[in-house]
């Protein structure tokens, strides 16, 4: 009985060693993606379509409310 207790403790620190171990990789993995990510060419995508996203905000946004104070102000 003693030994059946003692094996299926044995097993579960196993799988709670298993478990921690996955883990680690896992998180070293996203690390990576992330750091992949950053050095690649996915972030130097990501900058250009942002800015021409705020580019566009800018000249759609932005003048139209210029032109409405130069008129306004000069009324």
């Amino acid at each position: 009985m003693d030994k059946l207790k003692k094996g299926a403790e044995i097993d579960m620190l196993k799988d709670i060693q298993y478990t921690a171990v996955y883990s680690e990789k896992k998180q070293q993995s996203s690390k990576e993606r992330v750091l992949d990510f950053i050095d690649g060419k996915g972030f130097d995508s990501l900058l250009e379509n942002s800015l021409k996203a705020l580019s566009y905000g800018m000249v759609f946004f932005c003048v139209p409310y210029l032109i409405y104070l130069i008129i306004s102000l000069a009324l």
